[in-house]
């Protein structure tokens, strides 16, 4: 699984930390430099009253520059004066004793006076020379709750951005989380084409939609599964309801007398012998449905054994013919009862489709790390569109093979099946000179498990 939902969460998680310091500390100067900043309205009364005294100052008005100061004192209580260049201070009194510390600090009237700032002398400049010096008034202190501002700024906006985050961050963990749960009752309850990753955005490409990639995967494993073994069933109960009642006829003809029974005990003999096999395959079939993982433990000679199986073959079809062709050792890594299944199934359908007098042909090939088996009949073949189909359960395709062919469609299904288990391939395609070739690839690499 991939660990690009982690690295998601590392680079939100840093972007979001970079975003809040940054926004914080530029809030935190914008506020502080709002917060301590004098007044707009009191900082044009101060320069008000600079330009009237820097007026009195230019004409030598010393008589009215003493009188706007004392106009100052009795209208804001605060002492003012005009500096001149020389330093002498023009004012209706003396600088009173408790601004002598502070008045080497004058500052601008845009300038920032903090809460712990005490009288504070402000100082406007002349454009002529000289300056207007006042200490603040009281009322002109800016009176804003810096603590509550900074409080705002480092706990409650902080807290606020983090609760915004990770609201976003649930709602992109649960909606995926969501689907899943919603999915997995709809499979429970029986809606077998429930898929969940069509439900989440195309381009989300996380640990999430991988689980919803394997969570698709599971429910057509299941889907198959459950349609498969529904399809058996219907089929098993259709076949199996010929020989039965072939049987209950031959019953109702012998109940006549003992000698009738006689002669309907070989029909009846076989039809449930028809019946064992059909019941067989079908539990072979769901065998291989139920154990996807099989594992090749078997070492043998795949010449010896093809050897065996067409002197059984030849036994069981003594009119017909079986040419071979290969030689020396063919060894292998596999499942040995499935592979020697298979090829007795493929080599029964070419001798019963094949006409009597007829040859069967049986070769073998090693081709990239595996063997090639080709086993080709006599018979009439089958139509291209159709190659396919002959591996599906129950499907027989009785226009191009004889009637007489006695048998369920179960074979090569099972064939193709087995193969698969032991991580081979197989598959059917019409000879140019007539007949039908059946291809079996088998692997030869050493002991693994597979999945089908």
């Amino acid at each position: 699984m991939s660990r690009r939902f982690f690295w998601q969460m590392v680079v939100s998680l840093l972007c979001v930390n970079l975003l809040a310091f940054t926004a914080g500390h530029a809030l935190s100067t914008r506020m502080n430099y709002a917060l301590t900043s004098i007044d707009e309205d009191d900082q044009h009364r101060l320069m008000e009253l600079a330009r009237q005294a820097e007026t009195l100052f230019v004409d030598q008005d010393l008589m009215a520059l003493q009188q706007l100061t004392a106009q100052i004192q009795a209208e804001y209580g605060v002492w003012s004066a005009v500096r001149d260049l020389s330093g002498t201070l023009h004012s209706h009194k003396a600088m009173p004793a408790d601004l002598h510390e502070t008045f080497d600090f004058r500052r601008k009237v845009t300038a920032p006076v903090h809460g712990f700032f005490t009288k504070v002398v402000i100082g406007v400049p002349f454009a002529q020379g000289g300056a207007f010096v006042i200490a603040l008034p009281p009322q002109m202190y800016p009176q804003s709750n810096i603590q509550l501002a900074h409080t705002l700024l480092t706990l409650v906006l902080p807290s606020l951005a983090l609760l915004g985050f990770c609201w976003l961050l649930y709602r992109y963990l649960m909606r995926p989380l969501e689907v899943l749960n919603q999915s997995t009752q709809a499979l429970a309850s029986g809606q077998l084409d429930t898929r969940a990753r069509q439900q989440l955005p195309s381009g989300r490409h996380d640990e999430f939609t991988q689980m919803a990639d394997s969570f698709d995967e599971m429910a057509t494993q299941i889907q198959r599964l459950v349609t498969t073994q529904r399809q058996l069933l219907g089929d098993m109960s259709h076949e199996l309801r010929t020989p039965l009642t072939r049987i209950g006829l031959a019953l109702e003809q012998g109940a006549s007398g003992d000698a009738q029974m006689a002669l309907q005990l070989p029909r009846i003999e076989g039809e449930l012998r028809l019946m064992d096999e059909l019941i067989e395959d079908a539990l072979t079939l769901a065998w291989l449905d139920d154990q996807p993982t099989l594992r090749r433990q078997d070492r043998l000679d795949l010449a010896q054994l093809l050897n065996v199986i067409t002197d059984d073959a030849a036994f069981e079809f003594p009119q017909h013919r079986i040419r071979l062709d290969y030689g020396g050792e063919l060894w292998v890594q596999t499942h040995q009862r499935l592979l020697s299944h298979s090829i007795e199934n493929v080599l029964r359908n070419a001798l019963k489709y094949s006409p009597p007098g007829s040859q069967v042909s049986i070769g073998c090939q090693h081709t990239d790390q595996r063997y090639l088996v080709s086993i080709r009949d006599q018979g009439p073949g089958v139509p291209e569109q159709h190659l396919e189909n002959i591996f599906k359960p129950f499907y027989r395709l009785d226009k191009a093979r004889s009637h007489k062919v006695a048998g369920f469609g179960l074979g090569l299904a099972l064939v193709r099946r087995q193969i698969t288990a032991i991580g081979g391939l197989v598959q059917a395609q019409n000879h140019q000179d007539g007949g039908l070739v059946v291809l079996i690839q088998i692997p030869i690499d050493t002991d693994i498990s597979l999945k089908m």
